[in-house]
């Protein structure tokens, strides 16, 4: 069983510009793969296979060979999971089709070394070596090794890493990981329990004889006074030249505002899914099973049967039931 964790990289600014670089690069690389599976199916009408990807992108990024990779296997999921969508109905659904100047940097097991005190993230640099440039059956790229490291902030034992990723999130870079854990052995007992998602009540949880309620106001709460300031914030913004001073004031305060707001939401949904965990445990449940409430915030303006008026389009907009669910299966499996 595979869990997810994450920890903040302090701010320095030699180190930050260093991931920076990397971040661009790896945007750099989405973007090259984008445009060649673009253009592969223009002319094949067909996509492009995998390997094909792997050798397209092969000795000519300053990243690790394995994390190029992940970055064309993260493509091909995509891809894959969009096919899928469209098969079953969803012709909204788009291929990846935007390039990015920016990407996450995904790191496997060979790209990084962990210790107790730091973690090294490797990478790589070709250049072309002259001694071999006229001779047959040589090399004639020559690799240059580059390595990043980061303080290890992790709770638990790492040593048994087996994918991560530097995401940047509200200013800062963070370091995202996944560890293998030993699964318990089954105890043969059968105690399901239901979780039923909603807006003020988030999370209401029951098994046979136990029942656990998560109240959901405070969230809310958050998102309507996010939803309220950004509003005043982009009237007042409209009315100002884009880049002047006072454009800029007003931009602060927005990106203020979201940052904030984003992080007490994802403590709060954070708090109310550990309650939960900790309920099962608990009560010694072997099998959760969540409602699927997907596709309720949809076509609210269109469809008659779910006209709402605009105060009940906005909470349907900005429910978090995805996260919630994700949070928990997570955490359940």
């Amino acid at each position: 069983m595979k869990l997810n964790h994450k920890f903040k990289i302090p701010y320095d600014q030699h180190l930050y510009k260093k991931l920076k670089i990397k971040q661009i690069e790896s945007g750099r690389v989405w973007s090259d793969i984008v445009q060649y599976g673009k253009e592969y199916y223009r002319i094949f009408k067909r996509w492009v296979p995998k390997s094909d990807l792997e050798k397209m992108t092969q000795r000519v990024y300053k990243l690790h060979s394995h994390t190029v990779v992940a970055i064309v296997d993260k493509y091909c999921d995509s891809r894959e999971a969009t096919q899928e969508r469209r098969k079953n109905g969803d012709f909204k659904a788009r291929y990846p089709w935007k390039k990015k100047k920016y990407y996450v940097i995904p790191y496997k097991e060979a790209g990084m070394e962990i210790s107790k005190q730091k973690i090294i993230l490797k990478h790589y640099s070709y250049q072309v070596d002259l001694k071999h440039l006229f001779k047959k059956n040589e090399r004639k790229l020559k690799r240059l090794n580059d390595f990043i490291e980061i303080p290890n902030l992790a709770k638990e034992d790492i040593s048994n890493i087996t994918y991560a990723e530097i995401v940047y999130k509200n200013g800062y870079y963070w370091f995202h990981y996944s560890v293998n854990v030993l699964e318990k052995e089954p105890t043969g007992v059968f105690r399901p329990a239901g979780c039923d998602l909603g807006e003020i009540h988030s999370l209401a949880v029951a098994t046979e004889d136990k029942a656990l309620i998560i109240s959901g106001r405070a969230i809310r709460a958050i998102k309507q006074y996010r939803a309220k300031k950004l509003a005043e914030l982009s009237k007042k913004m409209s009315k100002c030249k884009k880049g002047s001073r006072k454009w800029k004031r007003y931009n602060m305060a927005y990106q203020q505002i979201k940052n904030k707001s984003r992080q007490q939401i994802d403590y709060l949904i954070h708090k109310s899914t550990k309650e939960v965990i900790n309920f099962l445990i608990k009560e010694n449940v072997s099998d959760l099973v969540i409602g699927n409430p997907a596709g309720i915030e949809k076509d609210t303006r269109k469809d008659m049967r779910k006209r709402r008026n605009s105060t009940r389009r906005q909470q349907l907009s900005t429910w978090s039931y995805g996260e919630l669910k994700k949070n928990l299966s997570i955490n359940v499996n």
